[in-house]
């Protein structure tokens, strides 16, 4: 499962980059905004606000907050440690981008909420992309494989959904979106496999005799 994370990650931000650099994709970023905004109602309106709600710095913390208490009832110091590396990294990271690259918010829409800092990455979809992964690596790994692969669908709704809404608010474009997913879930992916190696060693020498076994 953590490769294929990886892999997602891995081509989210190749392509969120490629779009960044390549001046002749900027007319496509725009025209994706554009496009977007035209299928805007009341409905939809409400709901993107919402999740914009939902998705912000605030929320994560308090979701953070809560992952910790049923690690902390669970006696599961080591999940503790590694949730505070995946979100405190991730907010790190993502806003030391913002502040490198500078890049300014989108213009050609109007945006339906407020939005602080610069445009590239979204921390929006940054934020999803970290709960997402981490919830599948670090706490649905020990389900039955009927009920997990259900319960992967359902979760990884929640950086798709998220990353849509940013672009039909008008605050971010699908290269910004898509870079802030690619780093989140490399970043827990990358943490996921230290954290396998580390207290999984079994999974960690299963995972690679499988490589080598396609190899």
């Amino acid at each position: 499962m953590v490769y294929y994370v990886l892999l997602l990650g891995c081509l989210c931000l190749f392509c969120g980059i490629y779009m960044l650099h390549n001046i002749n994709l900027h007319a496509l970023d725009n025209h994706i905004l554009i496009l977007v905004s035209q299928y805007r109602s009341l409905s939809l309106d409400h709901f993107s606000i919402l999740l914009s709600k939902l998705g912000g710095m605030p929320a994560f913390i308090v979701v953070l907050f809560i992952y910790c208490i049923f690690f902390a009832r669970q006696k599961k110091n080591t999940e503790t440690i590694f949730l505070l590396l995946s979100s405190l990294g991730s907010i790190g990271i993502g806003w030391s981008l913002k502040y490198i690259v500078d890049r300014d918010r989108p213009q050609v829409v109007e945006h339906l909420v407020q939005s602080y800092g610069a445009s590239f990455p979204s921390a929006h979809s940054l934020y999803a992309a970290v709960l997402a992964s981490f919830t599948a690596l670090f706490v649905c790994q020990n389900l039955s494989y009927k009920y997990r692969n259900v319960l992967f669908c359902f979760i990884f709704s929640w950086p798709l959904a998220m990353g849509i809404s940013r672009v039909y608010l008008g605050v971010h474009y699908l290269s910004d979106v898509l870079a802030g997913l690619g780093i989140g879930f490399i970043w827990v992916g990358l943490l996921y496999l230290c954290y396998q190696k580390k207290f999984m060693p079994y999974c960690h020498e299963k995972s690679k005799l499988k490589i080598e076994v396609k190899s």
